[in-house]
Formats: structure tokens, C-alpha cells, sequence
């Protein structure tokens, strides 16, 4: 039985391989063509700790002592609205599709109606079709596209 709980900046040491781990899969999940070097998801999950520090939230979910996804966000205002905003919500590959993801978002959404957030707000790559299908089905909606254009000079 998985089990969701808090991880603080004493905690997450203890999972930091995993973590690393679980953040090289999601940025395959998102960028399927890209190469990134190790030292990049070392410097991701230092921001993590560093956030942690500060005002970040961290709750993993369990299998055993195993953690097996996390959700990572922070709290901001905006316009005069309090924000959640989701900066990374990862599920292991080996269990995805078993409702971890949901128990992660679940939690967030359990935090804030306990600390009366009016809204959450995440980033999802348009090339990750299972996320946003994932968060389409959990009621988000497209608030804006970011476009860009790629200029190539050894052409």
C-alpha cells in the first residue's frame, strides 16, 4: 500500500539518488530527444534542497521505505491571488497508471483547501501527451501558450 508523506530538509538526503532518478525520467517523458548531462539533475535536486529551505513542499509517496514519485511546489501570490504553483510532480515509470500521480495531486489539493489557495498552476511540455492528458482529466485548462522560434546560423 503507497503512502504520501512530507519530506523535509533533514529527509531528503536519504532519497536524494532516487530523486535524481525520478527527475532524469521525467525530463525524458518531456524532452524525448534531448541529452542532458548528469551534473544538470545533481544542480535540479540542490534547488530542490535549497527551496526547501525557503518556502518549497515536498511529499513523496511510498511503496516500503521506497519512494516511488514526489510532488514539489511553493506557495506565491499573484494579482492578489494565493498560488500553488507545481514545479515538478514525477512518478516512478515503473508505476505509473496506478494512481499515483492523482494521490500526489490529491495531497496538493488537500493542502490547499486546508490553507484556502485560490488556484494551481504547473508547466507541462506539450510533447509530454500523457501529462496533459493527465491534468486535462484533473480539470486544468490551458491558461496560455508559450511559443518560441528557434533560429539556426551553421545554415
Amino acid at each position: 500500500m503507497s503512502k504520501i508523506y512530507k519530506i523535509n530538509e533533514l529527509k531528503i538526503e536519504n532519497y536524494k539518488f532516487k530523486i535524481i532518478t525520478l527527475l532524469k525520467q521525467s525530463f525524458l517523458k518531456s524532452y524525448p530527444n534531448s541529452i542532458i548531462e548528469e551534473e544538470q539533475f545533481v544542480d535540479r535536486y540542490n534547488k530542490l534542497k535549497e527551496y526547501l529551505n525557503q518556502n518549497a513542499i515536498v511529499y513523496g509517496c511510498f511503496e516500503s521505505d521506497n519512494l516511488i514519485g514526489f510532488v514539489w511546489f511553493f506557495e506565491k501570490n499573484e494579482m492578489g491571488l494565493r498560488l500553488i504553483h507545481i514545479n515538478q510532480i514525477v512518478v516512478d515509470n515503473a508505476y505509473r497508471g496506478q494512481g499515483i500521480g492523482t494521490m500526489l495531486l490529491n495531497k496538493t489539493e488537500e493542502y490547499c483547501y486546508l490553507n484556502k489557495i485560490d488556484e494551481i498552476e504547473l508547466i507541462v511540455t506539450d510533447s509530454n501527451k500523457q501529462a496533459v492528458e493527465f491534468y486535462n482529466n484533473k480539470d486544468f485548462y490551458t491558461e496560455r501558450l508559450i511559443m518560441k522560434k528557434k533560429f539556426d546560423y551553421d545554415n
